[in-house]
């Protein structure tokens, strides 16, 4: 029986997982869901028929190995730094491979031995990248085939919720890697503007965002996503003078977390070393400056020069101002 392998079992999965398991039924092809929770993974696929869950470390070379010899196609949903890992197994043993996930460096070298070994693997299957690569070129095809010249091209993509699902004042929740969300947006993006090349570093992200309006949805922020420019050639747009791939979200949202970037809380080159028992006040007040006489809120204020009531609410409702003790590490 053909077997589809998924590796993670995380938030990113689900629907795909939920989509799978019923197609494999339709089609007569097994599921297989592998995570290190194999608890999670046995609850995501809801006992339905032609699936199977399995435990899977993905440090040991084995464990994968194992699991990935019994599919004909292996899907990674795990973090992107394994993704490398998890296709040089499926090289080595003749497996079709897919991600959600940008294509690396590491996995462009692999190409000679891909196509020499027939094999099918593929990126950026989800909605950013992916979805948006579908969308940007039906709209292009069409404008060319029309003999129109595209002079401009922006594109802006994001996870947002549905209005109804607003309630919370970022407008946001977490549909993916928690931690992914908290790197969001490292390193510089590069775009093109009317010829000029355009670099946005990080401390300048959330910063430089442009107002994008949808008529009965609102305003939203628009900030560069990574490097546009490389996808001149690959949308057929070598000289086109605006270019910008961007992640939309609510407006307000990029200014609230901008203060976390100027903090360096989103900073992960380091280790804490909280004390046991720290409190989430206790955190936030060792970014801040030392003061005998004034309170975090103030040091805050005081730090964050473009505060207002909006900001300041996000930031309250996260709870990083109470007493609460901070989640045991281990």
């Amino acid at each position: 029986m053909e077997t589809i392998l998924i590796l993670g079992a995380g938030k990113s999965s689900t629907f795909l997982i939920d989509y799978l398991a019923d197609s494999c039924g339709k089609k007569g092809r097994k599921l297989l869901l592998a995570d290190l929770n194999s608890d999670l993974a046995k609850s995501k696929l809801k006992g339905k028929p032609h699936t199977e869950y399995a435990r899977i470390d993905t440090e040991n070379p084995e464990s994968r190995k194992v699991l990935i010899a019994k599919a004909n196609v292996v899907i990674s949903m795990l973090p992107a730094f394994m993704h490398p890992v998890v296709a040089k197994d499926c090289l080595e043993l003749g497996k079709h491979f897919f991600t959600a996930s940008y294509e690396s460096d590491a996995l462009r070298k692999m190409q000679t031995e891909i196509e020499e070994k027939g094999l099918f693997f593929l990126n950026e299957c989800g909605l950013d990248p992916g979805i948006d690569h579908m969308s940007a070129m039906k709209i292009m095809d069409e404008a060319k085939s029309k003999g129109e010249e595209i002079i401009s091209f922006k594109s802006y993509c994001g996870g947002l919720l549905a209005p109804q699902s607003e309630d919370n004042p970022w407008k946001y929740k977490f549909t993916w890697n928690p931690r992914n969300v908290v790197l969001a947006g490292q390193g510089t993006s590069r775009y093109i503007e009317k010829s000029e090349l355009k670099f946005v570093p990080y401390h300048q992200l959330f910063k430089r965002i442009e107002t994008v309006s949808f008529p009965g949805l609102g305003d939203f922020d628009g900030y560069p996503n990574r490097d546009s420019l490389s996808y001149r050639k690959v949308y057929g747009l070598d000289d086109i003078p605006t270019l910008l791939r961007g992640t939309l979200r609510r407006a307000g949202y990029c200014k609230a977390w901008d203060v976390f970037v100027q903090l360096g809380i989103t900073d992960d080159s380091f280790q804490m070393q909280m004390a046991q028992g720290s409190t989430y006040r206790q955190f936030l007040n060792a970014f801040l400056p030392w003061s005998d006489t004034l309170s975090v809120e103030e040091k805050l204020a005081e730090l964050i020069a473009d505060m207002d009531f909006s900001t300041f609410e996000k930031l309250q409702w996260l709870g990083i101002f109470e007493s609460r003790m901070l989640p045991k590490t281990q």
